[in-house]
């Protein structure tokens, strides 16, 4: 599951819009995947820390766990 595609546009008005849907996604994701693979999955985001502040993250009460190099996955097999 990847949230890079998360975007509400500007003209949407709405309280807390961005941390209720990124709750909602934790709380059903991971019942969906243990239905079809039979097992739990943790959720990962991304963000860029020199651009957002990853407020909606943290209102919907996703927790730091620390912070990659960045890199694409295509990037991948050139940094082995």
């Amino acid at each position: 599951v990847n949230t890079a595609g998360f975007l509400i546009l500007p003209w949407v008005r709405s309280l807390a819009l961005a941390s209720m849907i990124l709750s909602q996604a934790a709380r059903q994701l991971p019942k969906d995947w243990m239905a079809r693979y039979g097992y739990a999955q943790l959720l990962t985001t991304f963000a860029e820390f020199e651009r957002h502040k990853g407020t909606c993250d943290k209102a919907a009460n996703w927790n730091l766990v620390g912070r990659t190099a960045g890199g694409a996955r295509s990037s991948r097999a050139t940094s082995r």
